[in-house]
């Protein structure tokens, strides 16, 4: 789980031993689309553990934005788990020399579309996400 004013979990019940075909499943749901990972140089994962995916809900204010197809995967990087977020509505970007993807969501309820912003920090296992609006 993580801290902080704003945070979030997701509970996955998985073996943790590395395959290829967690991998295989990954790379084509992401099909075009763009990926992030933590604590790997890579641009995309050798082995994972799983590989789940879903709909990510995320409440702001009084409003919840919703971005379809997010992919969630842990793999396995030296001593550490490294965690892998794509999908194939994701686009790359360059943020100040820090990977990082954006995907167009939809606040619910409006025809507005909001842009969510996918980062992390080198070395860890967190994920940051921005909202700004399209």
């Amino acid at each position: 789980m993580l801290s902080g004013l704003y945070s979030a979990e997701v509970i996955v019940k998985a073996g943790r031993k590395g395959s290829s075909g967690p991998v295989e499943w990954f790379k084509t749901q992401i099909g075009d689309g763009a990926v992030i990972g933590s604590r790997s140089s890579k641009s995309l994962p050798k082995d994972l553990n799983f590989a789940v995916e879903g709909t990510m809900t995320i409440r702001t204010g009084d409003r919840n934005v919703i971005c379809d197809g997010i992919i969630v995967a842990q793999g396995h990087h030296g001593a550490f788990n490294d965690w892998w977020l794509g999908g194939p509505y994701m686009k790359a970007v360059d943020l100040s020399g820090k990977s990082a993807t954006t995907q167009t969501c939809r606040i619910d309820g409006s025809l507005t579309p909001m842009v969510a912003i996918f980062s992390y920090n080198s070395g860890s296992s967190w994920f940051t996400i921005g909202l700004a609006p399209l």
